[in-house]
């Protein structure tokens, strides 16, 4: 069997420096998915509704303003 040449791709600088960026952006992102994740543990006792809404709406921004600045 013969083993056919395989080339190398060069990867751009630019497309180095959008990956170094956006793992910047997701590492930046801890704090608020720890929140997150806090959000969605399962709750014990009353639900307060107007809490929940609040909170729902705060996570909603926080994943609107990733996306659009991805």
């Amino acid at each position: 069997m013969k083993k056919e040449d395989q080339s190398l791709k060069v990867i751009p600088y630019q497309d180095i420096m959008d990956l170094q960026h956006t793992l910047d952006r997701l590492h930046s992102l801890e704090e608020p998915l720890a929140v997150l994740d806090h959000f969605f543990q399962f709750r014990k006792g009353a639900v307060n509704k107007k809490q929940v809404v609040k909170e729902y709406y705060a996570c909603g921004y926080l994943f609107h303003d990733f996306m659009v600045n991805l």
